[in-house]
């Protein structure tokens, strides 16, 4: 048995797949997403493309053994990294960050979830907080919807 065939390692398998992503409140689209599981089904793989700007990212899912628990590292075009810990509760991806120093001398936290949602689509939704997690802020808030042959592209 492939070490990376625990059933844990399928815990975020709702999100793999090819993807247009829109804003979640008022529809408007946002960009495109492919999510693919790599290295033997270790690794859930994200290459999101935006529409503004030609801004790109890819996010690394990893499901640590060692810790029990899930991982990301998020990289992208403008020099960003966020680092990710947390799993599956209720269903849905719960990610965290802890406290990170923002150039300005604040402190940011995130909380980022995967909501698995009707129609097969996923709601990516990411709060943060500057008061150490007293208050939040809606961040972004993206609903993925599977692309079909006819979408493909057409963003």
């Amino acid at each position: 048995m492939s070490r990376c065939a625990a059933p844990e390692f399928a815990q975020l398998d709702f999100w793999v797949g090819d993807w247009d992503v829109f804003s979640t409140t008022k529809g408007i689209p946002r960009g495109t997403s492919h999510v693919s599981k790599e290295m033997g089904g270790c690794v859930v793989w994200e290459n999101w493309t935006s529409l503004a700007g030609g801004y790109v990212g890819k996010s690394y899912n990893v499901w640590n053994v060692n810790l029990r628990r899930w991982e990301q590292f998020w990289v992208d075009n403008g020099a960003g990294t966020a680092y990710f810990r947390g799993g599956l509760k209720d269903g849905a991806m719960d990610y965290w960050t802890d406290d990170v120093p923002q150039p300005d001398g604040s402190m940011l936290q995130r909380h980022l979830q995967f909501i698995p949602m009707a129609g097969g689509q996923v709601r990516q939704f990411c709060q943060d907080s500057k008061d150490g997690g007293k208050t939040w802020t809606v961040e972004y808030d993206l609903t993925y919807k599977r692309q079909t042959a006819a979408s493909a592209g057409s963003l």
